[in-house]
């Protein structure tokens, strides 16, 4: 290590309020010799931007509630961070990671002249500002190391912990106020662990691992950068003002300076205003020691907030048509996008306090829209008394919709399936019991209520769809490999690993025990001899020696991939990894894991080609007509 960079740590360190640390303590600390030639090995394309940090935390401990060792805990927490997410750096360029990197040629310079800069910055077509910031960060990517993902995530890790540093900042000094102003009595030490906790919880929440390790999504944590900076800017000053002392500039700086940065990295940075005004109301309460600064609050409000907000209003007012053009061609509305996204807050609230590795897969298009503010609805429907009968030259299906209360009017999708066709029909649910009546040209083989899940209502365990997640979020994996298996065992290995199931047992078909499936999800690599170990195939999904069908789509030859999971008896799950030759197991098996929402997967040319979830098999939502009494 640089001992200059031992002499500037020495010299910051002295810099601290009566605090004697120095060479010695962070080398123990640190670079102690039983850690030094680990740390310096995993962290040695870091190390610059780490000690980079080292200023921004010792200003830090200048804040009044800050003690000597908070600068040691918050530097352990971003080197933990830091290796904790090293394994992701590896990883390649996924999804819009192509459309805004590998396929812009804008951001592809090789030389950093003002012309070729104003290229790259207007290269994106991301949103309506084309965020110009975030593409210019991609092009100096691309410029300082090419077209190589580990270098495109180490920089979105960084801007995560300084992010991190940020959060620190902001949380010491908002805490730091509210001690002085209302609770003076508040030990300092509780400030300095909460900031440190809020920190830590920051940097490590897995919530925010896509901002990192999805390197498009660089234009969020960037965003997000300037935004946090932006806040500590301005809470400084604004504590400033408070006091009677000089805080005109910070405040003006983060309203001029940092949110036309946040908002060109991408556009949610024009919030950075909002929470100014949250953070007011909440503790600032508009209240300056001085006349005239309180008259500069108003002024300062009235100019960034009130009167863009009042001409955003009269905008949206005369250009109405404009604005909802856009829906014109979508299955929903903007009211109903609004009251979706209000239960999609919700969803976010819920993975914030309580995360769960099943629900944060990248698609969430399975969320049902919002008809109404009572719809979709917390409610549980069921069919009774279905019956099939002759009418005519066609067939019939008689039944009932039972709803159990609270009671909701609700437009109930019925489907009725045949060997050639199907029948879809919506019945009117008013009361506790509806009656309904769906005509059929073919004999129809299953009946299923809502089989989509678009009425948000209550499902049974048994109807709740196997998924990728299914297998992601099992403590009890067992792999198996058939002989019909087409992929290697390191391949298949590689592939449980993806779904977080790297340490399952892997056993070949013939050493499987019957009595040790029943407690565990299996997951297979090609169809087992023993059909019996796969639970019934849904409708539309066919197994053939060459290949697969799905929804009378055939797959064969080399390029492509089935992925299958399915229900069994006692809640457990059986899974189907079939790709029709090694080459296909090793490009499309990495790509599963970002489809946790889906039962079903597809993959040939070189993408997804299908995707879908298993119908339900509960009696009480899905009926097989071919079996028992129906004539």
């Amino acid at each position: 290590m640089d001992s200059r960079r031992l002499d500037t740590v020495q010299v910051l360190s002295e810099d601290l309020s009566n605090t004697k640390y120095n060479e010695g303590a962070f080398e123990s600390l640190f670079f102690c010799p039983q850690n030094k030639a680990e740390i310096m090995h995993r962290t040695k394309p870091f190390e610059s931007a780490l000690f980079g940090m080292m200023p921004t935390i010792t200003l830090l401990t200048k804040m009044p509630s800050m003690r000597r060792f908070a600068p040691v805990f918050l530097l352990l927490s971003l080197a933990a961070t830091f290796l904790i997410y090293q394994r992701g750096l590896s990883g390649a360029f996924v999804f819009d990671d192509g459309p805004n990197i590998i396929h812009n040629s804008g951001i592809a310079i090789n030389d950093l002249k003002l012309p070729t800069l104003k290229q790259a910055a207007f290269s994106g077509s991301s949103g309506p500002m084309m965020r110009p910031i975030s593409m210019l960060s991609f092009a100096a990517n691309y410029y300082a190391t090419g077209l190589n993902p580990y270098y495109f995530k180490l920089t979105n890790l960084v801007i995560h912990l300084f992010n991190g540093i940020g959060v620190f900042a902001l949380t010491a000094l908002l805490l730091s106020f509210y001690r002085k102003r209302f609770e003076p009595d508040l030990p300092v030490t509780y400030a300095q662990w909460l900031s440190l906790a809020v920190a830590t919880a920051w940097l490590l929440h897995p919530l925010n691992l896509t901002s990192v390790l999805y390197i498009v999504q660089r234009m969020t944590s960037l965003s997000a950068f300037f935004s946090i900076w932006g806040l500590v800017v301005f809470v400084w000053g604004r504590a400033r003002l408070h006091e009677g002392k000089n805080g005109v500039l910070p405040i003006l700086a983060s309203m001029l300076l940092f949110t036309p940065l946040a908002a060109l990295s991408k556009e949610n940075g024009l919030l950075l205003p909002v929470f100014m005004l949250v953070a007011e109301a909440a503790l600032f309460i508009f209240y300056a020691e001085k006349p005239a600064a309180r008259r500069f609050l108003i002024g300062f409000y009235v100019l960034f907030l009130a009167i863009p907000a009042a001409a955003a209003i009269i905008y949206g007012a005369m250009h109405l048509d404009d604005l909802l053009a856009g829906y014109r061609t979508r299955g929903f509305t903007l009211p109903e996008r609004v009251m979706t996204e209000a239960r999609v807050v919700w969803f976010y609230i819920w993975q914030i306090l309580l995360p769960s590795n099943a629900q944060m897969g990248l698609h969430h298009d399975d969320i049902a829209v919002s008809r109404g503010l009572f719809q979709p609805v917390s409610t549980a429907l069921s069919l009774a008394g279905v019956a099939r009968s002759r009418d005519g030259k066609g067939w019939k299906v008689t039944g009932t919709i039972v709803q159990t209360p609270p009671l909701f009017e609700l437009e109930v999708p019925l489907q009725l399936q045949s060997a050639a066709a199907e029948v879809k029909e919506l019945v009117a649910v008013r009361r506790e019991r509806t009656p309904f009546s769906i005509a059929s040209p073919e004999k129809p083989e299953r009946l299923f209520l809502d089989p989509q899940a678009d009425i948000f209502r209550i499902l049974t365990p048994a109807e709740i769809p196997a998924t990728v997640n299914s297998i992601k979020g099992s403590s009890r994996v067992l792999g198996v490999v058939t002989a019909d298996c087409r992929a290697g065992r390191a391949t298949f290995r590689a592939f449980l690993a993806s779904l977080s199931q790297g340490e399952a047992p892997l056993l070949e078909e013939a050493e499987l025990d019957r009595g040790r499936t029943s407690g565990s999800d299996l997951v297979f690599c090609g169809v087992p001899r023993d059909r019996s170990l796969l639970p019934r195939l849904p409708a539309g999904i066919e197994l053939g020696q060459g290949g697969f069908s799905l929804d009378g789509v055939s797959f064969s030859g080399s390029d492509a991939l089935l992925m299958l999971v399915l229900q069994r008896e006692g809640g457990r799950v059986a899974a189907l990894f079939q790709p029709l030759s090694q080459p296909a197991a090793e490009q499309y098996a990495p790509k599963i894991m970002h489809y946790g929402k889906y039962g079903y997967l597809a993959f040939a040319g070189g993408s997804n080609r299908r995707k879908g979830v298993a119908a339900a098999t509960d009696a009480s939502v899905a009926v097989e007509l071919d079996q028992g009494a129906h004539p």
